[in-house]
């Protein structure tokens, strides 16, 4: 037997060393927007939660504190001022502070839910 021959006897039993495992086949082509998921509509964190849930009115409060402490922090307030105003402690305004960092998109709700959460 040849070396020709015993190699194309090989690549007939060895699915692997032929050149069509390595061929492909697929007529499909992917697109864009194969890949983009459906948005989902916006909505509202209270209707998510409701008002009369619990955790619902926790994360709203908390929410507004952050949107506040956002403010403050703005105005170019310290977190014992903040505090003294929210009638908080300077540490929970600090956390907050801290989280709001964490999340770049400027979202109060998102802080709360790890304020509360977390």
């Amino acid at each position: 037997m040849t070396m020709e021959e015993n190699r194309k006897n090989t690549a007939e039993t060895d699915w692997e060393l032929s050149e069509e495992y390595y061929q492909d086949h697929s007529e499909k082509t992917l697109n864009l927007e194969d890949f983009i998921e459906a948005d989902e509509p916006d909505q509202n964190e209270e209707e998510t939660f409701g008002k009369d849930d619990e955790l619902g009115g926790e994360l709203s409060r908390v929410a507004e504190q952050v949107r506040q402490v956002m403010e403050f922090t703005a105005q170019g307030m310290s977190a014992e001022e903040i505090a003294d105003r929210l009638g908080v402690e300077a540490s929970y305004v600090n956390d907050i502070a801290v989280c709001v960092q964490a999340f770049p998109e400027d979202n109060p709700m998102a802080v709360a839910r790890l304020i509360v959460l977390g």
